[in-house]
C-alpha cells in the first residue's frame, strides 16, 4: 500500500525516532539524574510517570531546565534546534494537517538530522526510504478525524469567526461604500462621458482635476476638456480648490504610509435607494486611484496594482436588505481598458426593474476615500478558514482564548545562553532582547511588550537575522511603512543581508520592483566561509565569558553564613549605630557543619554553639546579635570570600583586557555571520530550487522579461515557495498580505507583527495563518485600534466628534490569551530621563531603566537648546463649529494662535541651524490643527523647510492618531483647545477624553529625544477635573504641571547592600577636591557616581561600580557593555569602572586615576 505523505511523517516521527532516542536516553541520563526528571515532569513522587517511549516526553526531558535557565542536559543549538522542528512537525501532524512534498521532506529531513546528532546506531535508512516515497502517493493526506471539540466551543469558535469577519466587512450606513459621503468631490462629467472617462482612467492616462468652470455651456466644456486635455472639472470653486484637495492628498497618502492600504477611489455610478426607509446613495464600481499635486493644480493616476471593482461592500448590504443578489454588477460586462460602464449600468436597471425594487441608477463619478481594503481581509476569512485555522495561535484565539496558549513549540524553544545568542547576532542586543530573539528563531509564538524606544526594531531585525541563519523564512508585518523601512534599513546597511529581502508594503509596489528583486536575489553568490575561524571565535567568547562569569561568582556568590565578598565589605563599612545589610542567615540552619567548620576556622568557636542555637530560633532577629561578633563575622567572610576569589592578587589591567578581548572578539565574530547566514540560506535555496526545474525556468523567463506578464499575486501564487526560497524575508502589511498572498497556504515559519497594539485581531489572523509561529511585538500603554483614521475622509469633521468603537487588537488578545510574553526594560531613546520618566511611573510601573545624561545636571546653553519637558502659554482660541461665524477667516477646529506660534518655532530653529536641518516633529489633537500648521509652513517657510517635511529625520507635521512610531530630537505639541467664548473650559478633548484616552497621552510624549515643548491656550488648573474624569485628562493636567515647572520626574536613587561602600568612595573623591554626585538617575539604573572638576563645573565622567544592580543583570553585554556604550552616546566624556577588589588593594591609585579623569 502506498503510503500519503502525512502517513510519511508520521511513521517517521512517532514510529523510526522515538524507537532511537529512548535508549539515547536512558544511556545519558542514568538512573538517579532519569528519576529526577521523571519526577520533576510527573509533577511529584506519587504521579503516574511520563512514557519514555512517548516522543513529546522524550523532547520534554532532552530539553529541560534548571532553576537557573541553563539547560539540565549538555544540549547543542543544532540538536535543540532539530527538536524544535521534530516537535512542531509532530504537532501539525496530530491535528491532521495537511503536507505538501517539501514540508514532509523538511519534517523527515529533521527526524533524520536528530538521528545524526545523537549518533543513533538505527532508524537511518528507514528514514532515507521514507523520504525515498515522497510524491509516490496517489493523493495528498486529508486531515485525520478528530474527537469533535464540545458543541459550546465550537459555537463560541464561530461566534468569534462571525464577529471577525463582520468588523471586516462594514455594512452600516456609516460607512461611505454603502451610502457616499457627502464629502465626496463629484466629478461633472456628463453621464454619456463617463464609460469614456473610465476607459482613459484604466488605460493609465493622467487626468488632471480643474476647478468648477461657470455653469453654462457646462456639458459641451466637459467633453471638450476630456477628449483633448484629458482633463475634469471637479465641484470646487476656485476658493476650496486647492485647500480641498490639498486636504484629500495628505491624508491619502498618510493612510498609505500607516496602513500599506490606497484608500483613495474614484466610484463611479450611483444606486440610489432606500434601506428601512432611510435614503440611501451608494457607489456601484470602485477605480483606485492616487493624487498629484502639480505647478497648475491637481492630477489624477490610476492605481497600478488594482483596475475597477465592483463594490461588494455594497452587495453585500443590498441582498441583505432586499434579497436582491446584483449578478449583473458581481460579473460586470468588459472592454479592453476594464468595466465597461454603461452596458453594466444598463443591466443593472434591468435586473432591478424585474425584481421590483424602487431605485434610480445614475452615471456619476465622485472621489472619495473609502476602506475597501478590509473585504479582501474579510474574503480571506471567508473562504480559507480551515487554512488559516490551521495555525496553532489562530487555532488557539478563535477556540480556547481564555486558556492559556499551548504553544508546540515550547518543548524545544528554550535557548541554553543568552550570550551566546547575543554573540551571534548583528546588532547589539540586551538580554531581554536576546532572549526574545532566541526563542522565536527557534519557533515559540510570543508577544514582545516594547515600550518606547526599548528597541524593538533592532529586536526585530536581529530576530530576523537569527530565524533565516537557522533556515527559517519570516513574514514581517507592519501597517505603517516606516516600521517596515526602519527593520529593512539595519538588514540592509548593518547586517548585509538586503539581497534576502522581498519589499511589499503597499501600493507603490509594482511587478517590476518585485521581478527585480528576485533577479538580485536569484543572482546572489557568497564569498567562502572559514567555519573553523568562527568556531575558535565562539570558542574563545565562552572562554573569556567563563573567566567574567568567575569575577562575578566571586564578588557576590555566598558563603555559608551568607556573606558575599561585597555583602561583607558593606558591613565592615557601616559605621556603629546605622542601619546594616545583614547577611542572608538561612543557610545556618540549614547547613550546621558547615557553618560551625567555617566559625572555628575562622577563630570563632567561641562563638559558634552560641550563635548556632540562636539563629535556630524561631523568632531570630539578625540585629540581635552582638555588634562585634557581626563584624568578627564579616571580617572572616572578606577574608574568606576574597581567598576563594584570588582577589589579593586581582590585576585590574588583566580584567579590563578581558573585557576589550570579549569585545574585539565579538566584533570580529559579527563580521563573519554575514557569510555564514548567505551561505546557509543559498545553500537552502539551491535545494529547493533543484527539486523545481521546470517551475524554476518558468519564473526565471517571468523576472528576465523587462514587462512581465504577470501581476504581483499571480507570481506569489504560481511560484510562493520558489519566491520564499529566494528572499526568505517578506515585508508586507495586512493589507498587501491579503491583497498578494492567496490564503490558501502557508508561505514562512514565522510572522512577526510590529506595532501591533494598532491592529486589530480580524486584521490580523489572516496574516498569520500565512505561518507557522507568530511574534506579537507591541506596547499595550500605546495607541489602541479604531476607526478614527477612516473618518478622516470627512473634511468637515468635527475633531470633538463621538468616541468611536475601539476594536481588541491582536496584541491584547494574545496576552489576554494568555501566550507568552517578554517585556523589553532598556529604554534608550531619551538624552534627558525626564522625558521617559512621566511615562515610566505612569504607564510601566516604574520598570524601565533608562540612562542618565550630562543634559539632566546641565542648563540650557540658549533658548533652542532645551531640554527635557516645558510648557509655553500662548493666549489662543479654539474655533468650535458653533463659534465659526465669529471668525470668519479661520477654520474650525483650529487655534491660529498656537499655529503661529508653533510655526514660528519653526523658523528660528532652521535659521538658527542653517548647515543641519533640525530634528523636529509637530504633534495636534486634531487633523484640521494639524493641516493648518502644514499649510502655513509651505507657504511662509523656504523650500529647504518644505523639503526637510519629506526627510528621514527632518520635519514631520501628524495628528496624534498617525505619530506612533515616530521620533524627533524635539517635538512640539499642539494641545489645540482653550476655553470657549463663555470663558468655560469644556472638558471634551477629542481622543484624550476617551476611555483609554492616557494611551493616546503617552504616544505624543515619548516621541523626543531630547526635548518637548508642549503649546497650550489654558493652565493645568483649568482643567477642572474629578475622581469620574476620563483618565486621559487627569494625566495630561499632571503632565503639563511637570512641564510647566520643567520638574525632573523620578524618586531618589535606590538604597542597597553596597551603599555604604559607593559612599567611602565619594567620601575620598570629595577630600581629594571633585564634585561628586552619587547615586545619579531616575530610573532602575543608575550612575554609582558623576564627577565634575570642581564646584560649577559641568559633569564630565559617570563612574560604574560593580555592586548588587551590577549582578542581577543576567548577560555580560547588559553587565559591562551597553551601560558604557550608551552613557558614552548620552554624551558623557568619561565612563570610568571601579572594580571592588582594586579598590581595596590601591585605593590610592583609583583616586587618582578618577581625579585626572574628571580634571582631564
Amino acid at each position: 500500500m502506498k503510503l500519503d505523505n502525512r502517513d510519511l511523517v508520521t511513521q517517521g516521527l512517532l514510529d523510526v525516532l522515538p524507537g532511537q532516542l529512548e535508549p539515547y536516553l536512558r544511556t545519558i541520563l542514568g538512573g538517579p539524574v532519569l528519576e529526577r526528571l521523571l519526577t520533576r515532569l510527573s509533577g511529584g513522587p506519587d504521579s503516574k510517570a511520563p512514557d519514555l517511549a512517548d516522543l513529546s516526553t522524550q523532547i520534554r526531558l532532552l530539553t529541560a531546565r534548571g532553576r537557573d535557565g541553563s539547560y539540565l542536559l549538555k544540549l547543542t543549538d543544532e540538536l535543540g534546534s532539530a527538536l524544535q522542528e521534530v516537535n512542531r512537525f509532530r504537532y501539525e501532524a496530530a491535528r491532521g494537517q495537511a503536507f505538501d512534498d517539501e514540508r514532509t521532506r523538511e519534517a523527515l529531513e529533521a527526524a533524520g538530522r536528530t538521528l545524526r546528532l545523537i549518533e543513533a546506531p538505527g532508524g537511518h535508512e528507514e528514514i532515507e526510504g521514507l523520504i525515498a516515497a515522497i510524491g509516490q502517493s496517489d493523493e495528498q493526506q486529508a486531515p485525520a478525524p478528530q474527537d469533535p471539540p464540545p458543541e459550546a466551543a465550537v459555537q463560541d469558535s464561530a461566534r468569534r469567526l462571525e464577529d471577525w469577519k463582520r468588523s471586516l466587512l462594514d455594512l452600516t450606513l456609516s460607512n461611505p461604500l454603502i451610502n457616499r459621503a457627502q464629502t465626496a468631490i463629484e466629478l461633472m462629467l456628463p453621464g454619456h462621458l463617463v464609460g469614456q472617462f473610465e476607459d482613459y482612467v484604466n488605460h493609465r492616462e493622467f487626468i488632471a482635476l480643474r476647478p468648477a468652470g461657470p455653469q453654462e455651456d457646462r456639458e459641451a466644456r466637459a467633453g471638450e476638456l476630456l477628449a483633448q486635455d484629458r482633463a475634469v472639472e471637479v465641484d470646487l470653486g476656485e476658493q476650496d480648490y486647492a485647500s480641498t484637495l490639498q486636504v484629500l492628498t495628505t491624508r491619502s497618502q498618510t493612510i498609505m504610509f500607516e496602513t500599506g492600504a490606497n484608500n483613495l477611489y474614484l466610484a463611479i455610478g450611483t444606486l440610489e435607494w432606500r434601506s428601512q426607509d432611510t435614503p440611501v446613495r451608494s457607489p456601484l464600481i470602485l477605480i483606485p486611484v492616487t493624487l498629484h499635486r502639480v505647478e497648475d493644480g491637481y492630477r489624477l493616476l490610476p492605481d497600478q496594482l488594482d483596475a475597477s471593482t465592483p463594490n461588494y461592500s455594497f452587495l453585500h448590504r443590498f441582498a441583505q436588505d432586499t434579497g436582491v443578489e446584483l449578478t449583473e454588477l458581481i460579473q460586470p460586462r468588459h472592454d479592453a481598458y476594464g468595466i465597461d460602464v454603461e452596458p453594466t449600468l444598463e443591466a443593472v436597471r434591468g435586473r432591478l426593474h424585474r425584481a421590483g425594487v424602487e431605485t434610480v441608477v445614475t452615471p456619476t463619478v465622485h472621489l472619495g476615500l473609502f476602506n475597501f481594503s478590509t473585504y479582501r481581509m474579510w474574503r480571506d476569512l471567508e473562504e480559507s478558514w480551515s487554512t488559516i485555522s490551521a495555525n496553532p495561535l489562530v487555532s488557539h484565539l478563535a477556540e480556547t482564548p481564555d486558556r492559556a496558549f499551548d504553544d508546540p513549540a515550547d518543548a524545544a524553544a528554550q535557548i541554553r545562553s543568552v550570550d551566546e545568542v547575543t554573540e551571534n547576532l548583528p546588532l547589539v542586543a540586551d538580554a531581554t532582547q536576546a532572549q526574545v530573539v532566541g526563542e522565536a528563531a527557534a519557533g515559540r509564538s510570543l508577544v514582545v511588550e516594547g515600550p518606547p524606544g526599548t528597541g524593538k526594531s533592532q529586536t526585530v531585525a536581529n530576530l530576523i537575522f537569527r530565524a533565516l541563519s537557522l533556515g527559517r523564512t519570516v513574514m514581517f508585518v507592519a501597517e505603517k511603512k516606516s516600521a517596515l523601512d526602519v527593520v529593512a534599513r539595519r538588514l540592509r546597511e548593518e547586517a548585509g543581508i538586503g539581497p534576502l529581502l522581498l519589499p511589499l508594503h503597499d501600493n507603490d509596489v509594482k511587478s517590476g520592483h518585485m521581478r527585480r528583486a528576485l533577479r538580485e536575489a536569484r543572482e546572489l553568490r557568497t564569498e567562502p566561509v572559514d567555519a573553523e575561524r568562527l568556531a575558535d571565535r565562539r570558542r574563545d567568547l565562552e572562554s573569556i565569558r567563563g573567566q567574567l562569569e568567575a569575577y562575578r561568582t566571586g564578588l557576590h556568590g555566598r558563603n555559608c553564613v551568607g556573606h558575599s565578598y561585597l555583602g561583607a565589605l558593606a558591613d565592615l563599612l557601616t559605621t556603629p549605630g546605622e542601619p546594616e545589610q545583614c547577611p542572608d542567615w538561612d543557610p545556618l540552619a540549614q547547613h550546621p557543619d558547615d557553618v560551625a567548620a567555617f566559625l572555628h576556622a575562622a577563630g570563632l568557636g567561641d562563638a559558634a554553639e552560641g550563635l548556632m542555637q540562636e539563629v535556630a530560633r524561631e523568632d531570630f532577629d539578625p540585629h540581635g546579635i552582638e555588634p562585634g561578633l557581626r563584624r568578627r563575622l564579616a571580617q572572616a567572610s572578606f577574608e574568606e570570600r576574597s581567598a576563594r576569589a584570588g582577589f589579593g592578587s586581582f590585576d585590574v589591567a588583566a580584567h579590563a583586557g578581558l573585557l576589550d578581548a570579549y569585545r574585539q572578539v565579538q566584533e570580529r565574530l559579527r563580521t563573519g555571520l554575514r557569510a555564514e547566514l548567505l551561505e546557509g540560506a543559498l545553500a537552502r535555496r539551491d535545494r529547493v530550487l533543484a527539486e523545481e526545474r521546470v517551475r524554476l525556468d518558468a519564473l526565471d523567463q517571468e523576472i528576465t522579461l523587462r514587462r512581465g506578464t504577470m501581476s504581483i499575486r499571480e507570481m506569489i501564487d504560481s511560484y510562493g515557495d520558489l519566491v520564499v526560497a529566494l528572499t526568505p524575508c517578506i515585508l508586507v502589511s495586512p493589507d498587501s498580505v491579503s491583497r498578494f498572498f492567496p490564503a490558501d497556504r502557508q508561505y514562512v515559519d514565522i510572522v512577526v507583527f510590529d506595532e501591533a497594539s494598532q491592529i486589530p485581531v480580524a486584521d490580523a489572523v489572516g496574516t498569520m495563518g500565512r505561518g507557522r509561529s507568530v511574534v506579537v511585538v507591541g506596547d499595550p500603554e500605546q495607541m489602541p485600534p479604531t476607526a478614527f483614521e477612516e473618518r478622516g475622509a470627512a473634511q468637515d469633521e468635527d475633531p470633538q466628534h463621538e468616541q468611536t468603537e475601539e476594536r481588541e487588537s491582536i496584541l491584547d488578545s494574545c496576552l489576554a490569551g494568555g501566550v507568552r510574553s517578554h517585556r523589553l526594560t532598556w529604554h534608550y531613546r531619551s538624552r534627558v530621563e525626564s522625558l521617559i520618566a512621566f511615562s515610566n511611573e505612569r504607564y510601566y510601573d516604574g520598570a524601565l531603566a533608562s540612562f542618565p545624561s550630562p543634559l539632566g545636571v546641565m542648563a540650557p546653553e540658549g533658548p533652542l537648546d532645551g531640554h527635557g519637558t516645558s510648557l509655553r502659554r500662548v493666549d489662543g482660541f479654539y474655533i468650535r463649529p458653533e463659534e465659526a461665524e465669529q471668525h470668519p477667516d479661520a477654520r474650525p477646529g483650529t487655534n491660529p494662535a498656537e499655529a503661529r506660534e508653533i510655526v514660528s518655532e519653526v523658523l528660528a530653529r532652521f535659521e538658527a541651524s542653517p548647515e543641519v536641518t533640525p530634528s523636529l516633529g509637530i504633534i495636534t489633537l486634531n487633523a484640521k490643527q494639524r493641516d493648518l500648521i502644514e499649510s502655513l509652513l509651505r507657504a511662509e517657510g523656504s523650500q529647504r523647510i518644505v523639503s526637510a517635511l519629506h526627510e528621514t529625520d527632518g520635519l514631520f507635521v501628524k495628528n496624534l492618531e498617525n505619530v506612533q512610531g515616530d521620533e524627533r530630537d524635539t517635538i512640539l505639541f499642539s494641545l489645540g483647545f482653550s476655553a470657549n467664548s463663555a470663558g468655560e473650559l469644556p472638558l471634551d478633548f477629542g481622543p484624550l477624553s476617551w476611555a483609554g484616552g492616557q494611551k493616546r497621552l503617552n504616544v505624543a510624549i515619548t516621541r523626543a529625544r531630547r526635548q518637548v515643548i508642549v503649546v497650550a491656550s489654558f493652565d493645568p488648573e483649568d482643567l477642572h477635573l474629578d475622581e469620574a474624569s476620563p483618565q486621559g485628562l487627569k494625566d495630561l493636567r499632571a503632565y503639563m504641571e511637570q512641564a510647566r515647572g520643567n520638574q525632573e520626574a523620578g524618586g531618589a536613587a535606590p538604597q542597597g547592600q553596597a551603599e555604604a561602600y559607593r559612599e567611602e568612595i565619594a567620601g575620598a573623591l570629595r577630600e581629594a577636591g571633585l564634585e561628586v554626585r552619587s547615586g545619579v538617575g531616575h530610573s532602575a539604573f543608575v550612575i554609582d557616581l558623576v564627577l565634575s572638576g570642581g564646584p560649577g563645573e559641568r559633569p564630565r565622567v559617570a563612574v560604574l561600580l560593580d555592586g548588587p544592580d551590577w549582578e542581577r543583570r543576567t548577560s555580560v553585554t547588559d553587565r559591562d557593555l551597553i551601560p558604557v556604550d550608551v552613557l558614552g552616546q548620552m554624551g558623557w566624556e568619561r565612563v570610568e569602572r571601579v572594580w571592588t577588589p582594586e579598590w581595596v588593594r590601591d585605593r590610592q591609585a583609583v583616586i587618582d586615576r578618577l581625579v585626572q579623569a574628571a580634571r582631564g
